[in-house]
């Protein structure tokens, strides 16, 4: 991982850190800092139990599974943004982004997308692409959250069961158009107070 981002950073390629499992075990929280303080990255992207965890404020997950909600991280995910100049998103039932200046609340997405084993992966892999076309973090951060959960809404029509929607995610991450952001897009933008 390390040679990763110096290579990344060499190349002036995007780094997107998923800090998967941070506050599990001892060795994730701390490889996790670590990464976070030599090569802090574009965007980061967890739950909120990693965020607390990375942040030293006592997150614990079980497993990769986030135990507290999004709202208790957001002073954490303000601290770090401002601490390394990075773009943190939190994400969750109502995703959370902030850049140490501006925040913004996403309530994009669909429950089922709790229940597929991997969408916090595809969530991060999603805002690098969107990094490697946007150099604002938090842009690239914030509309890949909103084009990712707009696509888990689509997914979710007909109300599948989960493993139905797996597949149905896939499908609407291949169908989603720029129609379909600006017409679902449920996002506020607000500046943190200096």
């Amino acid at each position: 991982m390390f040679k990763a981002a110096e290579s990344a950073r060499q190349h002036r390629v995007p780094i997107v850190l998923d800090p998967v499992g941070a506050g599990a075990t001892r060795l994730r929280t701390e490889t996790a800092r670590r990464l976070l303080a030599g090569f802090p990255p574009e965007i980061l992207r967890a739950n909120a139990s990693e965020v607390l965890a990375v942040a030293g404020d006592g997150g614990q997950t079980r497993g990769v599974d986030s135990r507290h909600p999004v709202a208790l991280a957001r002073d954490a995910a303000v601290k770090l943004a401002g601490e390394f100049h990075i773009t943190v998103a939190v994400t969750g039932p109502e995703d959370f982004v902030t850049d140490g200046a501006k925040v913004a609340r996403i309530r994009n997405g669909h429950p089922l997308m709790s229940r597929v084993t991997g969408t916090g992966c595809t969530a991060s892999a999603i805002a690098g692409a969107f990094c490697a076309v946007e150099k604002d973090a938090f842009v690239a951060a914030v509309a890949s959250l909103v084009a990712f959960g707009i696509a888990g809404e689509m997914a979710a029509r007909d109300n599948p069961r989960p493993g139905t929607f797996q597949v149905r995610l896939l499908d609407a991450l291949d169908e989603i158009q720029p129609d379909h952001v600006r017409a679902g897009a449920r996002v506020e933008i607000a500046m943190l107070p200096k």
